[in-house]
């Protein structure tokens, strides 16, 4: 069974003391304790504690509760600089005032509207891009996907507008190798005496990449994500009919599809939300 959820949780600093009374199992509980120990699986990786589900309500309660809202911090995210971004930092009063200004500030209906036209330029770019490449009948997504977020993320961040047939080597090789280092089962993460040796090379190239230029937040999400819509929908004929009458009732076919379209698309904007 595929697992729904991986979670690996610091509990080194947990310490539970105490006793606990204990009475008879009833039948009835007993079946429960069963049931939900099929549910779980706990064991250490070194000195952390891991908790591995199956099961999708339980992974959802798990999700859910702010007991496990801090996300371990890795030895390359404090060496790149990430321990203090909204995605590693504490819950709490720091984490709280990142959120509210990234939703305030950058994800705001404003500043959304502002760089529409941003999108819209490279999404033409990325049409044109496919139209030039299915003349020899094969289309190679994913790296088009991967430049056109970096693009957008480059846009948002700098200003600076690419075109997508640009050399964008150096750029996306410094992107993947941040994605890698953040990626990677670091074992000093887990097993503190290996720090000083540094077995795998991460904290020397986490010092050799932070002098650098680093993009990393938005620009493989963003192409993964997409890249999994479009695999899904040709492994599901049906749903790509379906999605193309949406548009031609909609959009036509004489022009290309607009934002201020998606409110009168819901079947695909479901199928983008996985409903």
């Amino acid at each position: 069974m595929a697992c729904h959820l991986f979670v690996l949780l610091d509990l080194s600093r947990w310490t539970c003391m105490g006793q606990i009374p204990l009475t008879p199992l009833t039948a009835e509980s007993q079946t429960l304790r069963r049931d939900r120990s099929k549910r779980l699986l706990a064991f250490s990786l070194g000195e952390t504690r891991v908790i591995v589900t199956c099961n999708p309500d339980v992974a959802k309660e798990i999700l859910n509760s702010p007991v496990f809202a801090d996300r371990p911090v890795k030895e390359s995210a404090y060496s790149l600089m990430f321990n203090r971004a909204i995605g590693f930092a504490p819950h709490g009063v720091y984490w709280r005032t990142l959120r509210r200004i990234a939703s305030n500030h950058l994800f705001s209906p404003k500043q959304i509207k502002r760089a529409e036209t941003q999108r819209r330029v490279i999404a033409s770019q990325m049409v044109g891009f496919l139209e030039k490449q299915s003349t020899n009948g094969v289309c190679f997504v994913r790296e088009l996907l991967k430049t056109a977020s970096l693009n957008n993320m480059m846009c948002s961040v700098f200003g600076q507008e690419y075109e997508l047939d640009q050399d964008h080597s150096e750029l996306r090789e410094l992107v993947e190798e941040g994605y890698d280092l953040l990626g990677t089962l670091n074992w000093t993460d887990h097993l503190p005496w290996l720090l000083e040796f540094d077995p795998q090379r991460i904290r020397s190239r986490c010092s050799a990449l932070v002098p650098k230029e680093m993009i990393f937040r938005g620009t493989d999400t963003v192409a993964v994500l997409i890249e999994w819509i479009l695999a899904r929908i040709v492994l599901h004929p049906d749903i790509q009919s379906t999605i193309q009458s949406e548009l031609d009732l909609v959009v036509g076919k004489s022009r290309a599809v607009d934002e201020s379209d998606l409110a009168s698309l819901p079947y695909l904007t479901a199928v983008v939300k996985e409903v």
